[in-house]
């Protein structure tokens, strides 16, 4: 008799549906912040080229902590078995650190599933995704 309790694909959709309306104004940082940057200025007496210092050296504090973080979340996974959601744009942090991944194109789930079978999945949308090099301007 197998003691292995089968995966509940539908409870995953629904906690995936939720987590994405709680988290969908997440990603409007980069809307709200560029009209405050001149009250911003004013307020902390700063030039263009002090703006350009302060967004370039949170970017790369983003960075290090998306690697920092991501090794982590591996350590605890394999250390108490936690459980953890990561919601990210980086996909070598996603698929470094999880055993599930859902791909969210505005609003609408594409797929709920391993990341090996992510990456399968013939989706012209997640092949964008996964094929996309965001290191060109």
């Amino acid at each position: 008799m197998s003691t292995a309790k089968s995966w509940d694909s539908s409870y995953e959709w629904k906690a995936v549906l939720t987590l994405s309306l709680a988290f969908g104004l997440v990603g409007l940082d980069r809307f709200i912040l560029p009209p405050l940057f001149p009250a911003m200025m004013k307020d902390l007496a700063l030039n263009y080229q002090d703006l350009g210092n302060l967004v370039g050296a949170l970017g790369i504090a983003w960075g290090v902590s998306a690697v920092v973080i991501g090794e982590e979340i591996l350590k605890l996974k394999h250390r108490i078995h936690v459980t953890s959601l990561v919601v990210s744009h980086d996909r070598d942090l996603a698929f470094g650190v999880a055993d599930r991944i859902a791909v969210i194109n505005e609003g609408r789930i594409l797929a709920i599933d391993s990341p090996d079978q992510i990456k399968n999945k013939p989706d012209p949308l997640i092949q964008k995704f996964l094929n996309a090099d965001f290191s060109k301007p």
